[in-house]
């Protein structure tokens, strides 16, 4: 879990980076409720 979590903020970063995600907080929530 714990690695997904760390590979999941990481892609985050790297997208946030590269797309400039304006609702970065909100994709974030997203995809950590698909993880649980």
């Amino acid at each position: 879990m714990s690695i997904r979590r760390e590979f999941l903020e990481y892609t985050l970063a790297v997208l946030n980076d590269y797309l400039d995600i304006e609702d970065y907080e909100e994709v974030k929530t997203v995809l950590e409720k698909e993880l649980r």
